[in-house]
């Protein structure tokens, strides 16, 4: 099962707002932005991009915050996003060869 089907049946009341495929240091990946509700009831915003070095290894990057303070936040994680190198980055050991 994809994280498509998966995010819907594990977060309450789960909505994707928006899913852009992009390429992440080199590889096809995407970014998510959905909603979703905590179990106290407070709105929450995700904001994910994710990429998929090959049938063994895949990446993400998650930042989850309240609804009310995405907009200031929302910056600083495409900034961080943007720095991010999750496969360049690894350090390769024997068992990745």
């Amino acid at each position: 099962m994809g994280t498509d089907q998966l995010l819907p049946r594990t977060l309450r009341d789960y909505h994707l707002i928006e899913i852009e495929r992009l390429r992440i240091d080199d590889l096809p990946g995407g970014r998510r932005l959905a909603h979703h509700v905590d179990l106290e009831g407070r709105a929450l915003t995700m904001e994910q991009w994710f990429v998929r070095e090959d049938d063994r290894h895949a990446w993400s990057l998650t930042a989850t915050f309240e609804t009310w303070s995405y907009d200031a936040l929302a910056d600083c994680c495409a900034d961080v996003a943007a720095a991010w190198r999750p496969v360049s980055g690894r350090r390769r050991n024997s068992a990745d060869v």
